[in-house]
């Protein structure tokens, strides 16, 4: 990341997503366009070119996409106070090697955020000239921009610090939050097939009533008696149908919330979701379900299989909490996990959802070397 520029990236969203990143100097440096894109991949583009600080669009309100993506990337969100026009977009945008019209209102919409913070970037480029140090004025502006620093003469002061982009964080929160779209669109479905099933009992009820007058006036009609019958036999199938969809979307209601719950709690802290299971085995393991980048609590350490350790990588699940089991903790440990006693951290729950923060397992991790280190010492002076 240490050769890759800061960003200004404009955004178009739509069934065609338009992407344009100029650099902090105003230049172009990339253009992209593409059908379905979603979150991840659009934050794959950018990351691939530069590092993203600015995030902007065209219109005076932001789609709700470009404010996620301004969240999740800890980036400035840049909007117009008026939705900027065709011709406007043009006239901006002519000269640029724009593909189609979403290149086009991504890039004005970089240019507009550009000009925004283009006095205060001239600024920069005087007093890093006058200092004889060019190669921190994007350093200055990008902590100008997010509020790092309070004037140009602090952010220069101020050590270059590393920007932490929270991947996996983010990769966590992102898994989490398509489940419960993908789960919102499953519960939408089945309301729809509930009320057409609701709605052909109303029907086939109203047939029976009708049938059932034309039979008391025409009782030896034995044909119209049978398909009274059929239609009492459809109704019950139908009544059964809806009772299964009612608690399936139940079902379905009560996972979103807690996926939901878990969204909120990543989005909060920097911590590691909890996922309790007796152990290591594959029957254990197969109970776990949107675990991404959780961390596991193991009421005994077991040696995993090959299918388990093939899991846990999938769903890069690399640590473990444990409370009995220790003598297999250097053998997990020799598989790439970080092993850790239950006793050493402080597991939280907040609205239903355990949690640990990162903090407290690394405090754990560097518990665990010194009281190694003491232990080797103490023997090697006995010897």
């Amino acid at each position: 990341m240490k050769n890759k520029k800061y960003l200004i990236v404009g955004v178009d969203p739509g069934i065609t997503t338009g992407l344009c990143a100029i650099d902090l100097n105003g230049k172009l440096v990339k253009t992209y366009s593409s059908k379905k894109m979603g979150i991840e991949k659009i934050i794959s583009w950018m990351e691939s070119v530069g590092i993203p600080i600015v995030i902007a669009c065209d219109v005076k309100v932001p789609p709700f996409i470009v404010k996620k993506l301004s969240m999740l990337l800890k980036a400035k969100l840049v909007h117009p106070p008026y939705d900027l026009k065709v011709g406007e977009k043009q006239k901006m945008t002519s000269g640029l090697p724009t593909k189609d019209d979403h290149q086009r209102d991504s890039c004005a919409a970089a240019l507009f955020a550009f000009k925004k913070y283009n006095s205060l970037f001239r600024r920069v480029d005087v007093y890093i000239d006058e200092i004889g140090k060019p190669e921190k004025g994007d350093e200055i502006k990008k902590k100008l921009i997010l509020g790092g620093a309070k004037s140009i003469k602090d952010a220069a002061k101020e050590k270059v610090e590393k920007i932490n982009l929270q991947r996996k964080k983010r990769s966590r929160y992102i898994e989490k939050e398509s489940l419960t779209t993908s789960m919102k669109k499953e519960i939408d479905s089945l309301k729809k097939l509930l009320e057409k099933s609701k709605e052909r009992i109303v029907f086939l009820e109203n047939e029976n009533k009708k049938l059932k007058k034309k039979l008391s006036l025409k009782k030896s009609n034995s044909e119209m008696k049978s398909l009274a019958e059929k239609r009492k036999s459809v109704i019950k199938t139908l009544e059964e149908k809806i009772l299964l969809l009612k608690v399936e979307i139940s079902k379905l209601k009560k996972i979103n919330s807690f996926v939901e719950n878990e969204c909120r709690v990543i989005k909060a802290r920097d911590c590691y979701i909890v996922r309790k299971v007796k152990n290591l085995s594959d029957d254990e393991i197969s109970k776990i379900e949107n675990a991404f980048g959780d961390a596991l609590l193991v009421e005994e350490l077991t040696l995993p299989s090959k299918r388990t350790l093939g899991f846990l990588k999938r769903n890069r699940i690399s640590v473990i909490l444990f409370r009995r089991g220790k003598k297999l903790k250097d053998i997990l440990l020799s598989k790439g996990f970080t092993i850790v006693d239950e006793k050493d951290v402080n597991i939280k729950s907040k609205e239903g959802v355990h949690f640990v923060d990162k903090e407290d397992i690394d405090s754990a991790i560097k518990k665990g070397v010194l009281i190694e280190r003491v232990i080797k010492e103490y023997k090697s002076k006995r010897h």
